[in-house]
């Protein structure tokens, strides 16, 4: 008796004991390039049979194996047992042996052949249960690339949000527990012992495979191509009954790179009208200091892990690339889906009494805040107007400093879950679990992972534009030559649109000198060279500087000879010749400090006697006029002899002979002897009769004391100086002493002798 079998639904018998879902023996018999391949329980084939010469009614033989070649199909025998097989394309459907990207980004896989491809079901080295996936893809005929976005893979999305290049998912398209129909109407499933299993649903409660509770994490994948039918083993795996090419889909584990973000500056106009990262780059300037109306840009926040969340939220096609420029609304829908990433952008001292303010993604417009990706987006950027009220939800204080803070969150013991419908059917894309945290949990966090964090700030600054040579009175200094500069400093963003005039009130019409387009530089210098020689200083001259077109500032110009030093000091009517006793005043030398400058200013002006440095003292001169100066407080401490002095200021000089002459010494004045006084004759008293006593001699008064001037030694003469014995030497001993004026000391303690005062203790007595 003979068995036959094929492989078509309809009529389905097999060889007796056969069980094509514990052993696939395949055997090639390759016919002007077509490939036929069966199942058997039996010995396989000793060898492939050589490929024949014609394609029909041709004969096959390998091993015990006879292959009849008949209209397109393919009957083989081993005497015992006949197999009616389908003819099939190639087994090259997969150009690679694996596929692979990060879990939740999007992978692309080729099949150079069409046919029902099977998802997962499988069991891994090592692992006693089946893969937590099953599905099945309808592949186009002849084969397409395609690519899948694996953050929805499971979900209730459609399958054209997951799928692309016409690829139909039976889970996504028709839903589990549908029969197959439709792309699917040749797709049979059946148990090891041939009967039939009627929904994908049923097949998976075979099983015992469930609904995932999170997006697939990382893990290998099974892809097995097949022609129609899947069959489950007796070992729980699914199988297909004619196999035809296998490879892998791998999902990695997301790298998400958590360097510092970085800062930079825009201007305003030119950051609102970048459409890419490229372009943006093309005007931003590394800063973290940014001026009011200015664009702050802060990036490069790693999208590890959210491609597909990314594509999803942005409403892009799969395979197509995400836009590279959104508005906030793609924040706010980050932020609401609790994805488990959270970005906030909070003033960090708002002062007392005072809610920080917060960038509000409600009230954001796309101009105001918009998002910006990489070319591969693996990144993206905030480019935020700084504009009070534009995208903040108060205002803040003058010169304040926000923190922008990136995270992935992971509460400890917790992973990211589905919120699963109860009735079996497939969750949301993004209906996560309540938890912990109110930014959810990132769902590619295994239950140890710890949350990551990174953060950085900016200040924003009040703007300003002025000009670095300015007169005291805040004139603009310039020079009427060609090629002269006019430099200055803003801190705006380098590409602002900031325009400079001269007017010259020379006349109707007067003369004026325009520049425009201002080259800021990345420092925020501006230094634009101009023809300033139809200027003239006969007549007043104003600057204008405009910013955006508009009159940002207004002031008048002083036209110089010299721009770089507005303020000149020049020394005038200093002596030649110069004479000075040594220690004593220079109260011979003067001279005068004119101011030639444009511009008030004081100066440091030395006077240098040789190589000594006798005095050192600032000046301050208004433009156009001098001060004159004397050293009657500066002494001509230096050896006797001829000197060459200097005086000098940053700008001028002049110099003279000094001749210090040695002090002379003095005369000694030598002291007369002072006459002997005769006392005045006294009258004598009266004589007083004394009782009975003998008689006593008459009592004479003495003369009276003559007090000698205070100051004057003894014996000196009233109004005769003493000597002071140390000439016109200037020192300790022509210093005041005790109040007493420039006295000498002797002089002093003699005097303090005449009176019979006492020094006792450090006063006098």
């Amino acid at each position: 008796m003979t068995d036959t079998a094929t492989l078509s639904r309809t009529g389905s018998t097999r060889p007796t004991g056969w069980s094509l879902c514990r052993r696939a023996v395949w055997v090639a018999l390759v016919a002007c390039c077509t490939v036929v391949v069966f199942g058997v329980a039996a010995a396989a084939p000793a060898s492939a049979a050589p490929a024949p010469s014609e394609s029909t009614g041709a004969n096959a033989t390998g091993g015990n194996w006879t292959a009849v070649v008949e209209g397109g199909g393919v009957t083989a025998t081993n005497g015992t047992t006949t197999v009616r097989l389908r003819t099939l394309q190639a087994n090259d459907c997969f150009p690679n042996d694996a596929y692979e990207d990060e879990a939740g980004g999007h992978v692309e896989v080729t099949v150079n052949c069409g046919g029902y491809l099977l998802v997962g079901g499988d069991r891994q080295e090592g692992e006693t249960s089946v893969t937590n996936f099953v599905d099945v893809l309808s592949i186009p005929g002849g084969g397409t690339t395609f690519t899948i976005n694996t953050r929805l893979l499971g979900t209730d999305a459609s399958s054209g949000a997951v799928f692309s290049s016409g690829v139909t998912s039976y889970d996504h398209e028709l839903g589990a527990a549908n029969p197959p129909t439709g792309p699917f109407d040749g797709l049979r499933f059946e148990a090891a012992n041939g009967t039939e299993i009627d929904t994908l649903a049923d097949l998976r409660a075979e099983m015992d495979v469930s609904r995932p509770p999170r997006p697939l994490q990382p893990k290998r994948y099974r892809l097995l191509m097949t022609n129609g039918t899947v069959v489950l083993g007796d070992d729980g795996i699914a199988y297909a009954a004619d196999p035809v090419d296998r490879s892998n889909l791998r999902f990695v584990q997301p790298e998400i790179d958590f360097e510092e973000p970085s800062t930079y500056i825009a201007p305003r106009d030119g950051a609102a009208a970048t459409d890419e990262l490229g372009q943006l780059r093309a005007v931003w300037t590394e800063r973290d200091r940014v001026a009011k109306g200015d664009r702050i840009i802060v990036g490069g926040f790693s999208t590890d892990g959210l491609h597909g969340t990314i594509g999803s939220l942005t409403e892009t096609d799969v395979g197509t690339i995400a836009p590279a420029r959104t508005g906030p609304e793609f924040l706010q829908e980050l932020n609401g889906i609790e994805e488990g990433v959270s970005l906030t952008i909070e003033e960090t001292d708002p002062g007392p009494n005072t809610e920080p303010a917060t960038l509000s993604l409600d009230d954001a417009t796309e101009d105001g805040l918009s998002v910006v990706f990489s070319g591969d987006r693996d990144e993206f950027y905030l480019v935020i107007d700084t504009r009070k009220g534009s995208t903040f939800d108060r205002e803040f204080s003058p010169n304040a400093t926000f923190e922008v803070t990136y995270t992935v969150e992971s509460t400890a013991g917790e992973r990211y879950e589905f919120d699963l419908p109860d009735d079996g059917s497939a969750p949301g894309p993004f209906a996560a679990a309540p938890t912990p945290n109110e930014a959810g949990q990132y769902p590619y966090f295994g239950v140890d992972e710890e949350r990551r964090t990174v953060s950085t700030e900016f200040t924003l600054v009040e703007p300003r534009i002025r000009y670095t040579r300015l007169s005291r009175d805040g004139e603009v200094i310039v020079s009427n030559e060609a090629g002269e500069r006019i430099p200055g400093y803003t801190n705006y963003a380098p590409g602002t649109d900031i325009g400079i005039q001269l007017i010259s009130e020379d006349g109707e019409p007067p003369t004026t000198i325009e520049i425009e387009d201002v080259v800021i530089e990345s420092d925020g210098v501006f230094r634009p060279s101009v023809d300033l020689s139809p200027l003239s200083r006969e007549y007043p001259v104003e600057i204008e500087t405009f910013l955006r077109e508009r009159l940002h500032d207004r002031r008048p110009v002083v036209l110089a000879r010299n721009p770089e030093n507005p303020v000149r000091f020049e020394v005038d009517d200093a002596p030649a010749n110069v004479t000075v006793t040594q220690g004593r005043p220079l109260s011979a030398l003067t001279a005068t400090i004119e101011n030639t400058g444009v511009d008030d200013g004081a100066q440091f002006v030395t006077l240098r006697a040789g190589e000594r440095l006798l005095g050192n003292r600032s000046v301050f001169v208004p433009a156009e006029e001098n001060r004159t100066i004397d050293y009657e407080s500066t002494l001509a401490n230096v050896p006797v002899g001829e000197y060459e002095y200097v005086l000098a200021t940053d700008d001028d000089e002049a110099s003279g002979s000094l001749v210090v002459q040695a002090t002379p010494t003095p005369t000694p004045t030598t002291t007369a002897t002072p006459t002997p006084t005769t006392p005045p004759t006294t009258t004598a008293p009266p004589t007083t009769t004394a009782p009975t006593s003998a008689p006593t001699s008459p009592t004479t008064t003495a003369p009276p004391t003559t007090r000698a001037p205070a100051g004057t030694a003894t014996g000196t003469a009233t109004g005769t100086p003493a000597p002071t014995g140390a000439g016109d030497d200037a020192g300790f001993l022509g210093q005041p002493f005790l109040g007493l004026g420039f006295v000498a000391v002797r002089e002093v303690l003699a005097g303090a002798v005449i009176v019979g005062a006492a020094y006792v203790g450090g006063y006098w007595k």
